[in-house]
């Protein structure tokens, strides 16, 4: 993924072709999210809420699509990435505590679209629940 706002998915795997997962570029967030549910009607103003908690099996996260290799966890190439997480600490007193805290992570791909998979469908659903809720 490169560039601010902007997600694309560059192809290492082939010299000359590009294969057909890394021909996705994503102008931002919205469209990352968009890409996983299904299209609204012209009649629609919302999402069909059905799809957003991930209860139909032509949608979701199985719509993001991914080369093999990425998927099969053999391949040695890491990926940076960083999320937040609760992380155990002490205050100065030494009592125990959890602080939100940016987890830096240098995982293999499949880990790291295995992680992206489980968070992406819940939050499209806040997402677009948020959304909805400010529109009443």
């Amino acid at each position: 993924m490169r560039g601010q706002g902007n997600f694309e998915k560059v192809c290492i795997h082939h010299e000359h072709e590009v294969c057909a997962p890394c021909k996705i570029f994503y102008k931002g967030t919205t469209s990352l999210w968009e890409s996983i549910v299904c299209p609204k009607s012209e009649f629609d103003e919302c999402y069909n809420k059905e799809c957003l908690y991930g209860n139909f099996t032509s949608c979701g996260v199985e719509k993001l699509s991914f080369y093999s290799k990425e998927l099969d966890g053999i391949d040695d190439q890491l990926v940076e990435w960083r999320r937040y997480a609760l992380e155990e600490t002490r205050s100065k007193i030494g009592k125990p505590f959890k602080k939100l805290t940016l987890v830096y992570k240098r995982t293999s791909s499949d880990e790291f679209i295995q992680y992206l998979k489980l968070k992406l469908q819940h939050f499209v659903r806040h997402n677009f629940v948020a959304r909805w809720q400010d529109k009443l």
